[in-house]
């Protein structure tokens, strides 16, 4: 996972181990066995269709409504999100996918070469 982006999140105080992907349009995205073992932090939705990721992976995901608080840097997001259970391949080895509807909300810094990162709430304009 050197080539990929991966930043910490948290969720009811577990910490997940997080891809930071523009390309995908859910706000969220997690492992389907943490999904599982975290069941209390979740409602069912549906199912969705099955598709295929961008390493050619078919997959079949299911919706939920997450009933505890997300965090990320500063923000923090309020109960209620939609969020996407995958069955992610044994070889990724973080358990959630970032995706572009919660990315554009913040303001992002990288240091890539000192491996840290900051995510700030854009400046109000009232």
């Amino acid at each position: 996972s050197d080539a990929l982006l991966i930043i910490p999140l948290s969720i009811s105080l577990n910490t997940l181990i997080t891809m930071w992907d523009t390309g995908v349009t859910n706000p969220l995205t997690l492992r389907q066995e943490w999904i599982d073992h975290h069941s209390q932090l979740f409602r069912y939705k549906w199912d969705s269709t099955a598709g295929i990721d961008a390493a050619g992976h078919m997959i079949q995901s299911k919706s939920y409504e997450l009933l505890a608080p997300l965090d990320i840097g500063q923000l923090r997001v309020a109960p209620g999100l939609l969020v996407y259970g995958v069955a992610f391949p044994p070889e990724y080895d973080f358990d959630a996918i970032l995706g572009f509807d919660l990315l554009k909300q913040c303001n992002w810094f990288f240091d890539l070469p000192n491996r840290s990162w900051a995510a700030f709430l854009p400046a109000r304009s009232d």
